[in-house]
């Protein structure tokens, strides 16, 4: 939200948009309870691997993400028992339960040289009810182009996105990121986290851009 990487909004209303840790889940989630960083890094003191999914009680679903005991206790099961996560944080876009929903974020990306780019980041979009998505392309100027178009998994997530795309021929443009629903539902986030470009394809040794 600050400095050259801030998101902001670009159509759609009001800016939803917070860099949040995540909450203590009331129910089977509709948003991140994590981070990406808290489910991928290793626990301390022991260093191990969160065991995902893992059973939540009480409601018995299947739990993808550290469960959060208060704001500064994250803990996750191991090979060794309940272990601490390391936190960080993430973007979460919250949708509206009254009607349609659909908002564009832009953020600007510089110092573009290569005409075949690596975008690399994750994701979170929450259940299939009103055809919930995300469209992620670029804009330069008046042009604009699509990248890739994003539904909801059946596994209750973060999901990850990594792939070459052909960059406009400017060295500066803006990454887009459109979330959208088709109706009105329960109110939800929308998640992105760890987002990267790469100045060249993503099969090669790669450096961000700024």
């Amino acid at each position: 939200m600050t400095g050259d990487c801030q998101f902001m909004l670009a159509s759609g209303g009001t800016n939803n948009l917070a860099i949040i840790i995540g909450n203590i889940p009331g129910a089977n989630p509709t948003q991140p309870l994590s981070d990406v960083t808290s489910v991928l890094s290793l626990t301390t003191p022991n260093n191990e691997p969160c065991i995902f999914p893992y059973t939540y009680t009480p409601g018995n679903w299947e739990m993808n993400f550290c469960r959060r005991y208060s704001a500064t206790n994250y803990s996750c099961p191991t090979n060794s028992g309940l272990r601490q996560c390391v936190m960080g944080k993430f973007a979460g876009i919250r949708a509206p339960g009254a009607s349609a929903y659909d908002q564009t974020y832009v953020t600007d990306v510089k110092q573009s040289s290569s005409a075949i780019q690596c975008l690399d980041f994750y994701y979170y979009i929450p259940g299939t009810s009103n055809n919930p998505k995300t469209q992620v392309g670029w804009k330069a100027d008046a042009d604009t182009q699509q990248i890739i178009e994003l539904t909801a998994h059946s596994e209750n997530k973060w999901q990850h996105f990594m792939s070459s795309f052909t960059a406009p021929s400017s060295s500066s443009y803006q990454l887009t990121f459109r979330m959208m629903r088709d109706a009105g539902s329960f109110s939800y986030n929308f998640g992105l986290d760890e987002i990267k470009i790469y100045d060249q394809p993503c099969d090669s040794g790669m450096t961000a851009t700024q």
